[in-house]
């Protein structure tokens, strides 16, 4: 998904249960800041509404030394009006593994 034309509500919650482990959770509200535009598919009348989505995210962050961390996440985008009026409509749900180097 790309931001051009993209609005992003992000309440987020952070739980530390045992330092050094770290749990984040974020929800995210994709909204479009004009109805009409190509964010997802072309639709130049703005018809398909201006609610592309939510996203739930669930990350854990494991430190390695004090300046690299792993983090593992799971993700899930519910599709809003604007994206189920577009190809590949379906809610999406993925995983991730990322190494992050704090300087």
């Amino acid at each position: 998904m790309g931001w051009r034309n993209m609005q992003d509500f992000r309440p987020m919650w952070t739980v530390v249960p045992v330092r050094p482990v770290r749990f984040d959770s974020d929800c995210h509200g994709f909204l479009l800041a004009c109805g009409a535009g190509a964010t997802l598919w072309f639709d130049p009348l703005g018809h398909s509404g201006t609610h592309v989505g939510d996203e739930l995210d669930f990350t854990v962050a494991f430190p390695v030394q004090q300046q690299l961390k792993i983090l593992c996440g799971y993700c899930l985008f519910l599709s809003g009006e604007h994206a189920k009026n577009a190809p590949g409509k379906d809610n999406q749900h993925f995983f991730y593994l990322q190494t992050r180097v704090d300087f």
